[in-house]
């Protein structure tokens, strides 16, 4: 974790990278519940991914339902 000045009194951890881990199950979670047959529409092979150096991305991932 980075730490950086805290309003000029002590350095702090940045909070984003507890932040991000959390998000995704969160989000996929409410998706599944609220629409439960959401799935892929296209193959795995298919969907474009964009790889950024240190993690990958997604262009698009086509869904149906």
């Amino acid at each position: 974790m980075a730490d950086t000045p805290a309003f000029g009194y002590r350095p702090h951890p940045c909070p984003g990278p507890s932040l991000d881990r959390p998000e995704p199950q969160i989000v996929y979670g409410a998706l599944h519940r609220r629409i439960p047959g959401l799935r892929p529409a296209v193959p795995f092979e298919e969907i474009a991914f964009v790889p950024d150096g240190t993690t990958y991305d997604v262009r698009a991932v086509p869904v149906t339902w």
